[in-house]
């Protein structure tokens, strides 16, 4: 049974990290990114309900985390506005318990090992193809994790409209 929200010890820290700066959601798994030649930002901004600013931001903590996974060139990031029980329960079909707030669900697909997982002593990490990351819109700071070998139970734009942070 693949691994799914595993809570890395990092990863509050490295959203934090990231968002502190300038520079700083799954996934529309059913769909691909934009084909054309611009920029997947660019092409999908005019559209997008989540400010440029913040997909900006959004990219920096999903490569920061994406390095983590050893993978530093994911083929693709999503990333869509959504709440967190929506969002959590699109990601990973569990079921959030207590207050619901805005988030943006961050989707990734590449070929991910979580190193800064924890488990059963001697078992390996986790790994998958995709990533996904739940993070708080207010705070910018990660609440739910996933990595998986296929792609979440709900593709993202069930949620809303999909903006693909990075093509491949």
């Amino acid at each position: 049974m693949p691994a799914r929200n595993w809570k890395a010890p990092w990863l509050a820290a490295a959203a934090c990290a990231v968002a502190v700066p300038a520079v700083t959601a799954l996934s529309g798994c059913a769909a691909r990114p934009p084909a054309s030649g611009a920029s997947a930002v660019s092409t999908t901004q005019r559209t997008s309900d989540i400010p440029p600013g913040t997909q900006r931001r959004l990219l920096a903590i999903a490569m920061r985390l994406a390095k983590n996974e050893k993978d530093p060139d994911p083929e693709w990031i999503s990333v869509v506005a959504s709440s967190h029980e929506k969002a959590v329960r699109a990601s990973s079909g569990d079921i959030v318990y207590g207050p619901d707030f805005p988030v943006y669900l961050i989707t990734m697909k590449g070929h991910f090992i979580a190193l800064g997982t924890s488990g059963p002593p001697g078992s390996k990490p986790p790994t998958g193809e995709y990533v996904t990351l739940v993070v708080n819109a207010k705070t910018l700071q990660g609440t739910d994790y996933g990595i998986t070998p296929g792609p979440p139970p709900e593709p993202a734009s069930a949620l809303g409209p999909v903006t693909y942070l990075r093509g491949s």
